[in-house]
């Protein structure tokens, strides 16, 4: 039981990826948040943590759920493919897009209507809902929650 996905963010020879465990079906909207804060698209390592900080927001310093690796882990969905040096994402075997063009399908007042707001402010940090947060309150309906507390990812 899981719903996993996996991103890949290139930065010329060397790659990383994020795993997650339970926000697989969210990876898309997850690098279009990332990106749309408009930040560090040319720093592949502060890119990388960026995207990173994203998919597991709210859930920082569990022990399971997410990982950083030099493979893919497990997988369920397309992969997300984040080039620093062409500055494009690729969803699955589909054509290289732009990063301004991969963030096109929501406006900057959309991205702040969405249920991952990608300008937090320190007094708004905290309230609002994120895609990797995993709770019973979350209004996220992407992100899962593990109903077996004993069984974690």
């Amino acid at each position: 039981m899981g719903d996993r996905g996996n991103i890949c963010v290139r930065d010329g020879s060397e790659q990383v990826w994020f795993y997650t465990h339970w926000t697989g079906s969210g990876i898309v909207d997850v690098v279009r948040c990332a990106l749309a804060r408009h930040l560090r698209w040319d720093d592949g390592p502060y890119l990388a943590r960026i995207i990173f900080d994203t998919l597991t927001e709210g859930t920082q310093g569990e022990g399971s759920g997410f990982g950083i690796s030099g493979h893919m882990g497990d997988n369920e969905h397309e992969v997300v493919t984040v080039d620093v040096g062409t500055q494009t994402v690729r969803v699955g075997d589909n054509g290289a897009i732009p990063f301004s063009d991969f963030l096109t399908a929501r406006t900057k007042e959309e991205f702040k209507d969405s249920q991952c707001t990608p300008w937090p402010s320190p007094a708004n940090r905290q309230d609002r809902p994120a895609i990797g947060r995993r709770s019973a309150n979350s209004i996220d309906s992407r992100a899962s929650v593990n109903p077996d507390s004993n069984n974690p990812a």
